[in-house]
């Protein structure tokens, strides 16, 4: 081999190694149970990094079965701060692989800070990952954030603490589909009354509401009227991503499919026959899932009320197109 040939390779050679770094350094990926994966990309800029310090300005989430999306969402990171996910500590995931623990830093900043001029101003927290859902299970900051997972089983361990850390790290700190729908419709017209942005936002956006809390027979109805709403607000990403979902809902029952009432007044049984009939009915209109059936007479239906409450009695057949 030549000098030109030899330093040619070597040119080559060192295109190859920091293009590697440079792959290394854009992306970092790490595997979760069951061929989860979670992918930090997008490095903080050198300027971002002047005012924030380094790190990551999105996590992906992708599970098994390949449903794709990020965390924290709407908090991405804006000059005037967002989140930033950590780059020193990677993800502390626990001896059974459910839970991954990550580290992310809360950024803003405070015009004028106590100096009189603005101020970046930051909090650490500890986000715990349900790696099979991609759930956010909770959010915790402090010295909750300095323990670590002990060496068997889901115990989170903060050394010097003697109160059970494991129980408020994985206890749901998020309302379900039916809860939040619930607060939200109890809050119109009130002093308080939220939007449905603002009610989505406390569950940390719609994706980690529905990883939280899939939709089935028992929310179905609340994240219909979440799907509408969010896309009365125009807020149609959200809207369509809800309803998506919806459509691939099937249980063990069945597929789920609304059926109306066709009887004007339509009376709900306990039990199959007559003499279990309730003073509670359905009118002409209302939507309804059959649950099962006996004989060619009864069905057992749910109707899930507006405030999410769901109703499962039986009624006679041909009250139902």
């Amino acid at each position: 081999m030549n000098p030109i040939q030899f330093s040619l390779v070597q040119c080559l050679s060192l295109a190859l190694v920091m293009n590697s770094q440079m792959c290394r350094a854009s992306e970092d990926h790490t595997p979760l149970l069951g061929g989860a994966m979670l992918a930090f990309s997008a490095p903080l800029t050198a300027k971002e990094q002047k005012t924030f310090g380094s790190g990551w300005k999105t996590a992906t989430y992708t599970s098994a079965e390949g449903d794709k999306f990020n965390l924290f969402p709407l908090e991405a990171l804006t000059p005037t701060g967002g989140v930033i996910f950590g780059n020193s500590i990677p993800p502390r995931v626990s001896p059974t692989g459910k839970y991954a623990v990550i580290d992310i830093l809360r950024a803003g900043i405070v015009d004028p800070g106590p100096s009189g001029k603005p101020e970046v101003q930051t909090r650490q927290y500890c986000p715990v990952l349900e790696t099979k859902t991609g759930c956010v299970v909770s959010s915790q900051s402090g010295e909750l954030c300095e323990g670590q997972w002990g060496k068997q089983g889901d115990r989170w361990v903060v050394s010097g603490l003697t109160d059970d850390a494991s129980s408020e790290m994985l206890k749901h700190q998020f309302g379900d589909a039916n809860a939040l729908w619930k607060g939200y419709v109890n809050s119109v017209g009130k002093p308080f009354n939220l939007s449905i942005r603002e009610v989505i936002s406390s569950n940390l956006g719609v994706y980690n509401l529905v990883a939280c809390d899939r939709p089935s027979a028992n929310n179905v109805a609340a994240y219909k009227n979440i799907a509408m709403e969010l896309k009365k607000v125009g807020d149609n990403m959200s809207s369509e991503y809800v309803s998506m979902k919806l459509q691939g809902i099937a249980t063990q029952r069945g597929h789920i499919e609304l059926r109306k009432i066709i009887a004007k007044m339509a009376f709900l049984f306990d039990e199959p026959g007559g003499e279990y009939q309730t003073k509670m009915y359905l009118v002409k209109g209302d939507d309804v899932r059959i649950l099962s059936a006996k004989e060619r007479e009864w069905l057992k239906i749910e109707y899930v009320e507006k405030s999410g409450r769901s109703i499962q009695k039986w009624i006679r057949w041909e009250s139902i197109n």
